[in-house]
């Protein structure tokens, strides 16, 4: 009957264990939902001359009384601004906390409110300050190296640093050392990625793989909008292969001449070159079409040429066959006379 008792006692003791450590999980928890911070909408925006500049900060977890958020121009106070306190209470040991927001708004902007706004606040004596950077322009800004080197099978990343416009699409092409120029896919990354891409997340060219094909100059255009009226900005940057790979890419290797063996060798390739220069283009790919094309058709020439003389040849004999047995027919006297014609019934 002991026993029972026992394994209910432990059974209790397990429970109480597993509730002490469920509350200092929550404890801490809701300590951590509580911490304060600082934050600004967005970090960096453009916008066109007359539109309107629109700023929010939020500090979370303020005091309701006397925590107050400020907007700076570069050193300077701005007052134009709107605060709120949300009914939501973040508890903080045995205080109530809120998140304050704050808005600043500058309708029309013109050039001269370009610059680096600041939002400040003081919390139980402790400073806390976000920034964002306005641009009044039309075009998107952001910047990019102007050349980069890799090796073959290296990982290549290249991320815009955007000022603004950080979620506009961006569409990259490459032009090779052919001069062709292609468009790299703009998608989301996969694992099995092995060729170019652009990464939808982040705006970044991605080279998973990078081979020689994948030297070459790359034009980064981040399409934004002000207003209604699409707006195009591009920059562009050089990705080329390591030097200490040189001669690694087959187009780079040089290939060693061949030494001919015989004169007549020497001979028939200088006379083929010939002929291509005097064409006038000695390192296009036509010339020696050209040259095939002539050659082809002399030697296809000869070969009927014999064949129409031999044929006429062999017509040329089988004439003189007949006339030589109808000469030798006449001259018999037995398959001349009428008793020939008697017994076979052949005149002749």
């Amino acid at each position: 009957m002991q026993q029972p008792l026992v394994r209910y006692k432990t059974m209790d003791s397990c429970k109480l264990q597993l509730m002490a450590l469920l509350a200092v999980l929550l404890l801490k928890t809701a300590i951590g939902t509580a911490a304060t911070w600082i934050s600004i909408i967005p970090q960096g925006v453009c916008v066109a001359p007359g539109d309107h500049i629109q700023l929010d900060c939020t500090l979370r977890a303020a005091s309701y009384n006397d925590t107050r958020l400020s907007f700076y121009k570069g050193s300077v106070l701005v007052n134009n601004t709107n605060h709120d306190f949300p009914k939501l209470c973040r508890r903080r040991g045995s205080r109530c906390k809120w998140d304050l927001t704050a808005r600043l708004t500058v309708d029309p902007a013109s050039a001269s409110d370009e610059d680096v706004y600041r939002c400040e606040a003081v919390q139980d004596g402790r400073p806390y300050t976000a920034s964002a950077t306005v641009f009044v322009q039309y075009r998107s800004e952001f910047q990019l190296p102007t050349s980069r080197v890799a090796d073959l099978g290296e990982s290549v990343t290249v991320l815009l640093d955007r000022k603004c416009d950080q979620l506009e699409p961006v569409s990259v092409t490459r032009t090779g050392k052919d001069g062709v120029v292609k468009v790299l896919p703009y998608r989301y990354g996969r694992e099995d990625d092995r060729s170019a891409y652009v990464d939808k997340t982040y705006g970044a060219l991605e080279i998973p793989n990078f081979k020689c094909t994948d030297a070459g100059y790359y034009n980064f255009t981040v399409m934004a909008r002000r207003g209604f009226e699409p707006v195009s900005t591009s920059k562009s940057m050089y990705i080329g292969l390591n030097a200490s790979c040189e001669g690694c890419c087959p187009e780079d290797a040089t290939v060693a001449p061949t030494r001919k063996s015989t004169a007549n060798t020497q001979a028939e390739t200088t006379a083929v070159r010939g002929v291509i220069e005097k064409l006038g283009c000695a390192e296009n790919n036509t010339a020696y079409i050209v040259v095939i094309v002539v050659l082809v058709s002399a030697i296809a020439g000869c070969v009927v040429m014999i064949l129409y003389y031999r044929r006429k040849l062999d017509l040329t004999k089988r004439n003189q066959t007949e006339v030589n047995v109808e000469a030798n027919d006449e001259a018999d006297p037995l398959k001349s006379g009428p008793n020939y014609t008697e017994m076979t019934g052949v005149s002749v």
